[in-house]
């Protein structure tokens, strides 16, 4: 964000500069913008944004004791916040506010980025690739929705060529006030699948929304999406420029051949390139093929590309694979839905270990009235997968195991819990050396914590196992 004097903001959110003290505020300038007191820098903008769990009014001292220069809220406490103020009717109405200001003074290309899995990976390796040749960004951490987008926007700069932004909705119409604001010349659907069911409804619905973004790119732009989608009749009714389809088919603008998974490898070719990426599992090649063309279309070579893909390693909670003491880990925590589970595990069945295959599987949160159906139905494909135990926490963990003694599975294999306590003294039972575990559930379900745990398990086997003369002698 370029420095701007909060008379300048005061006057693009049309509110009113407040100050209590005699400081000249209308020449305060300020170069970035924080809505969290935790991560807020000195000299930052805080907005005062109101949320579920707590309001950022009750964090304007705190921001201006950790160095904000100013804030914007939509009401003056009592007792004198610490700093001037932008006073404005609604705070994230001003966000957008500034966003939209901002948007139009930048000249990078943007690209949109949706679906129902596969937003992050793609938007992430997307950035890597081309980082290879272009300077740009991308939206930071989770910012991909009504408030996280406008956040995003306000970090593009005057030298940046380019913008991949991430834009996420849990109803119909969410997508389409993104897109207007952003603005992209690009768009890309990753995938359309269940998941928001208790607010998108049916399947079609969630179609529907993730087309939102097609229907805003000009006739000039140009859209990206994997070739089992493109026929959607959503897709078809919102498309009015080039749809770029990618995939495997014959009919595809970039089409894979020799498709391989080893070794942590995913080796691929198109064209008679050969491209290599170190990620655990198949299903990135969908967000390969996605960069892959986008890449082309900005006439990136493919030394490029594959200097890119080298560059890109899955999040953190997004498939990362992680060795923790004698097990391999599978850290898919972030989110999870019925496509997304079915990728895990394959990944889990896929991996090169000698002992047993574990899936903890959390709930699989906004499915509306097709929670059960969906749980069991994983259930069922893991009986059928290769797993040789099914551990589940939360209010569908009955679910889960149904739908696997169903497909046959041994209830002796199979594992409920409603506590993560509980559930790790059974999953410490199972854990033997060379053991590989898919930790896959809503975010919600806070898996990623049985992470520290297994690090502090695999320290006492370690000394446990260690011999009794060197123990002594340590």
């Amino acid at each position: 964000m370029n420095f701007m004097t909060l008379q300048q903001l005061a006057d693009i959110l049309e509110g009113k500069l407040v100050c209590s003290s005699a400081e000249p505020a209308w020449a305060t300038t300020y170069s970035d913008n924080s809505i969290d007191t935790r991560t807020l820098q000195r000299g930052d903008l805080f907005w005062a944004l109101p949320g579920t769990k707590a309001d950022g009014h009750d964090f304007v001292p705190q921001a201006f004791l950790s160095g904000a220069s100013s804030a914007v809220v939509s009401r003056l406490e009592p007792s004198s916040p610490g700093g001037p103020v932008v006073l404005v009717p609604d705070v994230a109405a001003a966000l957008t506010r500034l966003a939209s200001w901002h948007r139009k003074y930048q000249d990078a290309l943007l690209i949109g980025v949706t679906g129902s899995v596969g937003k992050t990976t793609t938007r992430e390796m997307l950035h890597q690739v081309l980082a290879q040749r272009f300077s740009g960004m991308q939206s930071p951490a989770n910012y991909n929705n009504r408030l996280g987008v406008p956040l995003s926007l306000l970090r593009l700069e005057s030298e940046h060529e380019y913008g991949v932004l991430e834009l996420a909705a849990s109803a119909t119409g969410e997508i389409a006030a993104l897109s207007q604001l952003v603005a992209p010349e690009v768009g890309v659907i990753t995938h359309i699948a269940p998941a928001h069911l208790d607010g998108f409804g049916t399947l079609d619905q969630i179609a529907n929304t993730k087309a939102e973004l097609f229907a805003a790119l000009p006739a000039t732009g140009f859209a990206v999406i994997p070739e089992e989608f493109a026929s959607q009749p959503a897709v078809r009714r919102a498309v009015s420029c080039r749809l770029l389809k990618t995939g495997l088919g014959n009919d595809c603008d970039i089409q894979a051949h020799g498709v391989s998974q080893s070794e942590g490898i995913l080796r691929f070719i198109v064209d008679r390139q050969h491209y290599a990426l170190n990620v655990p599992g198949r299903h990135f090649l969908s967000s390969a093929l996605i960069c892959l063309a986008i890449a082309r279309e900005f006439g990136m070579t493919p030394t490029e590309v594959q200097a890119g893909f080298q560059k890109f390693r899955p999040l953190p909670g997004r498939g990362r694979v992680l060795r923790i003491g004698h097990w391999t880990v599978v850290d898919d925590t972030y989110n999870a839905s019925p496509v997304a589970v079915q990728a895990g595990l394959r990944m889990l069945t896929g991996l090169p270990v000698p002992g047993p295959r574990i899936a903890v599987l959390g709930d699989m949160l906004c499915l509306g009235d097709q929670t059960a159906y969906h749980h069991r139905r994983i259930g069922r494909d893991i009986s059928r997968a290769g797993v040789d135990y099914l551990v589940t926490l939360g209010q569908a963990a009955h679910d889960y195991a149904s739908g696997a003694l169903q497909g046959g599975m041994s209830a002796s294999r199979i594992a409920v819990f409603q506590d993560l306590e509980q559930l790790q003294h059974i999953l410490g039972l199972w854990l033997t050396p060379g053991a590989a575990l898919l930790l896959k559930g809503s975010r919600k379900m806070q898996l990623d914590r049985l992470i520290p745990w297994l690090e502090r398990e695999s320290t006492q086997v370690a000394t446990l196992q260690t011999p009794a003369f060197l123990k002594r002698a340590g």
